[in-house]
């Protein structure tokens, strides 16, 4: 009789989770498609230009880009959120 209990409660568990895991699928629609790694130690800078900085970014990170580019730069967000400017020189 125990193993029928533990196998019910199995299935159950199992349905549970199926029944959540589906409720959690989202809009992917928004999210980064492409991504670029940090070819050397740079800086995210808060215009289109090298000037004020919003943060260092080290060699091997990853950035996605907002699909904005003026000149040399290109508007990106680092995985934490933090939006910036980096030049197209220093990714990969």
């Amino acid at each position: 009789m125990s193993g029928r209990v533990c196998a019910t409660s199995f299935a159950m568990a199992y349905t549970d989770l199926v029944a959540k895991v589906k409720g959690m699928a989202g809009d992917t629609s928004t999210a980064p498609t492409q991504s670029y790694v940090i070819a050397l130690n740079t800086d995210m800078y808060q215009k289109p230009e090298r000037g004020e900085t919003v943060r260092g970014l080290r060699q091997g990170m990853r950035v996605f880009p907002t699909g904005t580019r003026d000149g040399a730069f290109l508007q990106v967000k680092d995985k934490f959120g933090t939006e910036g400017w980096v030049s197209v020189e220093d990714l990969e």
